[in-house]
């Protein structure tokens, strides 16, 4: 197969990146799969993030395309049973590694693996991150020993790579951004074990910050600790996070602490409500609550941020004042 032109290759990352903007991030990769299955042909393919180190066998945000589910499930038994494949298949680091039916016969593992996912030839790309601690793949796959990818269709492959991996990282990020609490507010992709797999330069300055010596990938201590509590917003060192999980991954956001931290989680909508013009009766009728709780958390509202009047509520609640607890 002859390498594709400069015009189709420009209409497919003109697709890609398009895609990275609009598509809902549970469509993502299956559209941006079908847009290079149209110059890069293949029967099946597996897609995600895996754990770098001796975490190596942990797969996240995993997408299979026409392939047994149950791949995530059958590296990460091949990654604890048999080093020496593991090293074939992750040793050729960024470089796109091309492996024909013959590898496969190469040991008992690879064999199994083989069998057990009805896949032969395979084109298999890794970008790792140190820092972050993960490495995002794409495996390629056909069916018929026969039918071997060649060096142009390696070689295509290892040109769209980078521009996948940016792509998802664009998708990600502009859909994370949207569920951030405040516009101002740093972001980071996390797993359960508190790897930070992904993160803007406004999360990382505000880490560096608070944690001098921080250096990732793990998060400091301090957060680590955090995680295994239901609570999904906490303070500490002058900032405020918030966390919201997806299966196992999170987004974390930071920003600086305001006054408004200093309320609960019903206070704080209290004031929000009152503060944006509705009265007493109003604030209960919409949230559901007793005008005397309204009332109740009010007087806790101005004591708490220390202001004497609905127009100084009205200030913080719509972020019009800088002022920090």
């Amino acid at each position: 197969m002859a390498m594709v032109g400069v015009n189709e290759l420009g209409g497919f990352l003109l697709e890609l990146y398009a895609g990275a903007v609009e598509s809902p991030m549970a469509q993502f990769m299956p559209d941006a799969l079908r847009a290079l299955k149209r110059r890069l042909r293949f029967d099946a393919a597996w897609w995600g993030m895996r754990g770098l180190g001796d975490d190596g066998g942990k797969v996240y945000c995993s997408y299979v395309e026409e392939a047994p589910r149950e791949l995530p499930d059958l590296w990460r038994t091949l990654w604890e049973g048999d080093a020496a494949a593991v090293r074939l298949l992750t040793g050729s680091g960024s470089e796109t590694a091309r492996f024909e039916a013959s590898v496969f016969r190469g040991g008992e593992g690879l064999r199994w693996l083989a069998r057990a996912s009805g896949v032969h030839n395979v084109l298999c790309t890794e970008s790792t991150s140190e820092r972050m601690a993960v490495g995002v793949f794409l495996c390629l796959f056909r069916r018929d020993e026969r039918d071997v990818f060649t060096e142009d269709e390696r070689q295509l492959k290892q040109l769209v790579m980078p521009h996948l991996q940016s792509a998802l990282r664009m998708n990600r990020a502009a859909h994370l951004r949207r569920l951030a609490p405040r516009a101002d507010a740093g972001w980071a992709l996390i797993d359960r074990l508190g790897s930070v797999h992904d993160a803007d330069g406004a999360f990382v300055r505000a880490i560096e910050g608070a944690w001098p010596h921080w250096s990732g990938p793990l998060l400091p201590h301090e957060m680590l600790s955090r995680l295994g509590s239901p609570a999904t917003r906490w303070a500490g060192r002058g900032l405020a996070f918030d966390i919201l999980w997806h299966g196992d991954l999170a987004m974390v956001s930071v920003r600086p602490v305001s006054l408004l931290d200093r309320l609960s989680a019903r206070e704080r909508l209290v004031a929000e409500a009152f503060g944006a013009g509705l009265s007493y009766k109003e604030v209960a009728r919409q949230l559901e609550m007793a005008p005397t709780t309204v009332r109740h958390h009010l007087r806790n509202v101005y004591v708490k941020l220390d202001v004497s009047n609905k127009a100084a509520i009205t200030r913080l609640v719509g972020g019009k004042t800088g002022l920090t607890a």
